[in-house]
């Protein structure tokens, strides 16, 4: 996300694309594909480094109510029908 979110501030957050040159290459690209292209090449590299450490993963909170869904609130009905004629 900072590296998706730094290269839109290079254009002032104005253009959606932004230039490129990476090794020679000159293209021009999304700013959030950037992002998400980095992110993913930061995953598959640290994933692997990290598990032959033996870094801990950390602990799963996600509990059991977590899970269940709460039901909505009631719609009222309109009194009359959206777009229907006024009766005066």
């Amino acid at each position: 996300m900072v590296t998706g979110s730094m290269i839109a501030a290079k254009t002032s957050f104005k253009m959606p694309t932004v230039p490129l040159d990476i090794l020679g290459f000159k293209f021009t690209a999304y700013a959030a594909v950037t992002g998400l292209v980095v992110n993913l090449v930061v995953a598959v590299v640290l994933t692997p480094l990290l598990n032959a450490f033996k870094a801990p993963a950390g602990r799963d909170a996600t509990a059991e109510p977590d899970y269940e869904v709460e039901a909505a609130e009631p719609i009222e009905e309109l009194a009359e029908p959206v777009g229907a004629p006024r009766s005066h």
